[in-house]
């Protein structure tokens, strides 16, 4: 993925991937200077690969073949959450 998509985690090799220009987008574009909003966002990656681990990325990821995309969306934005 480029830069522009923003962090992510990649549960193709257990990676996270942070463009550390995200982290001058926070404090200049959004307004939110500091090592917290830079940890919030580290931390919720490192959350997906709990998901990842945990089996609840595949519990839902299987959710997506059997519900319209209005009712897996419930369960997409719970896992982001």
């Amino acid at each position: 993925a480029s830069a522009a998509s923003g962090p992510f985690y990649c549960p193709g090799d257990n990676k996270l991937y942070i463009d550390l220009s995200f982290y001058q987008d926070l404090q200049y574009k959004l307004n939110a200077p500091g090592d917290f909003p830079m940890a919030y966002v580290v931390t919720h990656e490192v959350g997906h690969h709990i998901q990842n681990l945990m089996g609840t990325a595949a519990k839902v990821n299987r959710l997506r073949q059997q519900l319209s995309e209005t009712a897996f969306n419930k369960y997409s934005v719970m896992m982001e959450l």
